[in-house]
């Protein structure tokens, strides 16, 4: 049989009793049972409730944390596990909120990245969803990239649930493809399509502000008989070496390219005619101290200089210091010929 709760009008007419008055204890002793088997009853579901919306957060892969921007309320077990903590009592021990934990490098946002007088998360809301994007560090010292989707909870102290997604393994992907697509894959120099972007950018900045811009062409001499008399394997090998003893002798702002075979272009910013003819002469003797176990020929190359003038075009300036290659060949190779002033 249920039990009904019943409820009492106490509105009273005039020269009326209350009926409450005329309750006996053991009905008043009722009521106050029923009211409290209600409240246990309320009670129960609720905190079932909060039990199942704990499960569903567990049950994520993301880190999940609500947060008001300064101090973390709740967190779900890919939180704790990440920063190897047992309970978020044991977390805020240590850190008030995660912001702190954030690594500081370019492309992600970190702590140094926030307004005066904001919390992380306004000032992290002002930014476009695919810059959201941080790098935390987890119990085994390794680096992870994650997205942070940001969701308003209807809470007058101003909450928000935080999640965390893991996309190291999308970002790494990403940034092979990129990498496979900007470099030729023996040499691991930059590729001709990333030299033109490179190139597009330097002829701009150079006409744009009145400075030097030279190209540097060069050939491996006789490298045809290299791969007849050794191999394949051992031609690749003789580019790979090329490739990295001229690396180390150029600035970093400057930008070394295999441009087909055995042909490299360099892209040499801020340099004038006279002072891209010495780097290639430095280049030229550079390689004069390779030696290979499997041949007791020398490998020299041919290099032909040009510098950009106020008519130049990309293709023409390219074109004049292929024509002061094909001079140094001519000339009898494993030399330098710049074009005249």
């Amino acid at each position: 049989m249920s039990e009904k709760i019943i409820i009492f009008d106490t509105t009273l007419r005039d020269g009326e009793q209350s009926p409450g008055a005329s309750l006996t204890v053991m009905e008043k002793v009722e009521i106050a049972r029923q009211l409290e088997k209600l409240n246990l009853s309320l009670e129960s579901k609720v905190e079932e409730g909060i039990k199942k919306i704990k499960l569903i957060l567990d049950a994520q892969d993301n880190i999940v944390m609500v947060t008001n921007g300064v101090t973390i309320s709740h967190v779900n077990k890919r939180f704790l596990d990440f920063f190897q903590k047992t309970s978020l009592d044991e977390y805020l021990q240590n850190a008030q909120c995660i912001d702190g934990f954030f690594k500081q490098e370019n492309n992600f946002f970190h702590k140094g990245m926030i307004e005066p007088n904001e919390s992380w998360i306004e000032s992290m809301k002002k930014l476009p969803e695919i810059q959201r994007v941080v790098k935390l560090i987890n119990k085994e010292g390794e680096e992870r990239i994650f997205t942070v989707k940001i969701h308003e909870y209807d809470n007058d102290e101003k909450y928000y649930v935080i999640s965390l997604t893991d996309i190291t393994q999308i970002k790494q992907k990403s940034n092979l493809l990129e990498y496979q697509a900007n470099h030729d894959q023996l040499t691991g120099l930059y590729n001709r399509q990333k030299f033109n972007d490179i190139f597009t950018k330097e002829m701009r900045r150079c006409k744009r502000y009145s400075s030097f811009l030279s190209v540097i062409l060069f050939d491996i001499d006789n490298f045809k008989t290299v791969n007849d008399n050794y191999g394949h394997e051992a031609g690749d090998d003789v580019l790979r070496k090329i490739a990295n003893i001229i690396s180390v002798n150029l600035r970093e702002t400057d930008s070394l390219v295999r441009w087909g075979g055995e042909e490299f272009i360099v892209l040499l910013p801020e340099t004038d005619l006279q002072t891209a003819s010495s780097v290639a002469e430095k280049l030229l003797e550079s390689l004069s101290v390779l030696t290979f176990d499997f041949m007791p020929e020398k490998i020299t190359a041919s290099f032909g200089v040009a510098t950009l003038n106020e008519t130049d075009s990309e293709s023409s300036l390219i074109s004049r210091a292929d024509e002061m290659l094909y001079k140094a060949k001519r000339n009898g190779k494993n030399r330098v010929v710049k074009e005249k002033n």
